[in-house]
């Protein structure tokens, strides 16, 4: 799994500059420490679904989300996912609070790399497999983006038993913990949808300072 720098970069408020030498090198350390104490692990569950007009079913629970059902336009069938950086990240990320704000900084921006670069490898293993059976994944949607409400958690993490299969578990504001936690719908196609945008260039959001422009 190599992390991508530039995406830290991004992370910190960088954009598609590089910083300074000196910063280089608090990045690279605190990138190596959490590399070496940080172990991601996931689950997921493939279950069928009904995309409907404005929302999706699944197991008799409805998600309401027009654009949830736009990304799963076509799918029969979607996996519910979710992953964890674990306890130790949240860990690591508060001895950097106390030790240098800057560097809690970089920790938080190296935690989103890190999760988001295993998620991409977990994708492309199990799209792998269902290729074989002409399946194609559609981009991850996740709870609390675009219009599908962050208490959407709740159903999300009933269907997919999180806290007892992963050990993450929700707060009273749907928030999960540990914190480098997420979770995401992937649905399964028979129809390869290619060039299809995701992540920042699907999002409507021009102004975001954490926009990345390459993408």
């Amino acid at each position: 799994m190599e992390i991508r720098r530039r995406e830290v970069w991004r992370y910190l408020g960088y954009g598609g500059n590089a910083p300074q030498p000196e910063e280089q090198q608090k990045i690279e350390a605190v990138i190596a420490q959490l590399e070496r104490t940080v172990t991601p692990r996931h689950i997921y569950l493939e279950k069928p679904c009904c995309v409907e007009k404005g929302g999706v079913e699944i197991e008799g629970i409805r998600f309401s989300s027009a654009l949830l059902a736009r990304n799963l336009a076509g799918c029969q069938g979607v996996i519910l996912m979710a992953a964890t950086l674990g306890a130790e990240a949240d860990l690591q990320v508060r001895r950097y609070q106390a030790r240098s704000m800057a560097e809690a900084a970089i920790a938080q921006a190296v935690c989103a790399e890190l999760l988001e670069c295993y998620l991409d490898g977990v994708c492309q293993e199990i799209a792998g497999e269902k290729e074989k059976d002409g399946l194609f994944l559609r981009p991850r949607y996740s709870p609390g983006y675009g219009d599908l409400a962050l208490e959407a958690q709740r159903d999300f993490f009933a269907l997919l038993d999180c806290r007892r299969r992963l050990g993450v578990s929700l707060t009273d504001g749907n928030m999960m913990t540990p914190t480098k936690s997420v979770t995401a719908f992937i649905g399964l196609s028979h129809t390869c949808r290619r060039g299809e945008k995701s992540g920042c260039q699907a999002c409507g959001k021009q102004d975001c300072a954490f926009r990345n422009w390459e993408s």
